[in-house]
């Protein structure tokens, strides 16, 4: 008989089908267990690009990119510039086509922030970050991991970029068990993992934890927003237990369960209703339930609405499903569609 602790369950196999279950991982984690969930860019659910002028979810699930405060504007897309190994098709890019020196305040960076619920499994390891990472600039480019809405607890590091335009590998290690101040163990952010590409303020002490957010960027800090056409690449992004990087994989080891895992805080889908009536009414209440189920209600939008029915009470959500009215103006044949999408992105 195989010794249980030796048999490796998919990542979040919670109901032991091999399927995805994202809480699946606070049971506990392997050494080799990613964290970083779509860390190889494989999903834009949001779709393949957007405007960056502030902060922002997207476009890669999982993701946010932003601007704190200034006037640098960006493109952030998907690339199929990525390295040479074989494990990524896309990398997040930034290119900057609105450009600005970096003052008072100012701060751009690409960021993902890990629930609580996730990150409490580390939060007394070791843990290290690798990643693949292309810039327009050499020089420094700072990186900081911290707490979520208590915003009292930092660490500050950085990697440095050796060659402008250039696919490098880069890995930072951190002890979490010495971290400092309040850290989530719900389903609210637990850990951000900041790339930096521009900060204002660079008078942060290299790898020490501090309570300040005065500054969150190190002497020397690039600017990737100064020049217009600036590009920065990332992909191949993991975070594992252990002093050692280990070989990239993605949080769900799998295509289909590492969407499952993005659709936890974002899905896309569509509606449809159809039939004959005799006259004017409401069809009762149906439900419309989510792939996945989500870290919270989420908020929903429709994107898209056609047919000769209308909807009603469409936005009222659970973790599980939502709900529909759908409006006949008349006696006939009749249907509506719509798209819609569910975010309870943290």
């Amino acid at each position: 008989m195989a010794n249980p602790n030796l048999v490796r369950k998919p990542a979040y196999d919670v109901n032991g089908l091999g399927e995805a279950s994202p809480l699946d991982i606070v049971t506990g984690a392997s050494r080799d267990q990613n964290f970083i969930h779509n860390g190889a860019m494989d999903f834009f659910q949001r779709g393949a690009s957007a405007s960056v002028t502030t902060e922002i979810n997207g476009p890669a699930d999982r993701w946010s990119v932003g601007r704190t405060s200034g006037s640098v504007v960006a493109t952030v897309s998907a690339s199929t510039d990525v390295p040479a190994n074989g494990k990524s098709f896309f990398s997040l890019q930034w290119q900057t086509t609105t450009a600005a020196a970096m003052t008072s305040t100012d701060r751009i960076g690409i960021f993902q922030k890990i629930e609580g619920q996730f990150a409490r499994v580390f939060y007394n390891e070791t843990v290290t970050l690798s990643f693949w990472v292309k810039s327009a600039l050499t020089g420094v480019h700072s990186v900081w991991f911290g707490n979520g809405a208590a915003a009292n607890g930092f660490y500050i590091t950085s990697y440095t970029i050796n060659t402008p335009n250039t696919w490098e590998y880069k890995t930072i290690t951190v002890n979490m068990a010495n971290k400092i101040g309040t850290w989530s163990t719900d389903n609210t952010i637990g850990m951000y993992v900041y790339f930096s590409l521009g900060a204002a303020v660079q008078t942060a002490t290299a790898n020490t934890w501090t309570s300040s957010t005065a500054s969150l960027a190190l002497p020397g800090q690039v600017n990737l927003g100064a020049t217009v056409g600036n590009q920065f690449k990332i992909t191949q992004v993991m975070l594992n237990i252990g002093s050692v990087p280990a070989p990239f994989v993605t949080a769900g080891r799998t295509f289909d369960n590492e969407l499952k895992i993005c659709q936890r805080y974002y899905e896309v889908g569509n509606y449809i209703a159809s039939g004959y009536n005799g006259g004017a009414g409401v069809i009762p209440t149906s439900s419309c339930s989510f792939l996945v189920t989500k870290r919270a209600a989420p908020s929903l939008t429709q994107t898209y609405l056609n047919g000769s029915f209308t909807v009603n009470n469409f936005g009222t959500s659970t973790v599980n499903n939502f709900n529909v009215n759908v409006n006949i103006p008349g006696a006939g044949v009749g249907y509506v569609y719509f798209s819609w999408t569910a975010d309870a992105e943290m």
